[in-house]
C-alpha cells in the first residue's frame, strides 16, 4: 500500500467535514449559525470536542 500525499489526505478530509471555523485573535472558535441551530446550542452552551 502506498503512503498518500498530503493533498490527497486533505481531500478527504473536505469530503468529510461538514464546514470550518477560524480561531479568532483571542483564541475562540465561532460556530457559523446553522451549525449551532443543527446542534441545538446557544450562548452559554457548554460543548465538548474529540
Amino acid at each position: 500500500m502506498t503512503k498518500a500525499t498530503a493533498e490527497e489526505r486533505n481531500r478527504r478530509a473536505e469530503r468529510r467535514t461538514a464546514g470550518f471555523a477560524v480561531l479568532d485573535n483571542k483564541g475562540r472558535l465561532a460556530l457559523p449559525k446553522d451549525i449551532r441551530g443543527a446542534l441545538g446550542v446557544h450562548a452559554g452552551s457548554t460543548m465538548a470536542y474529540v
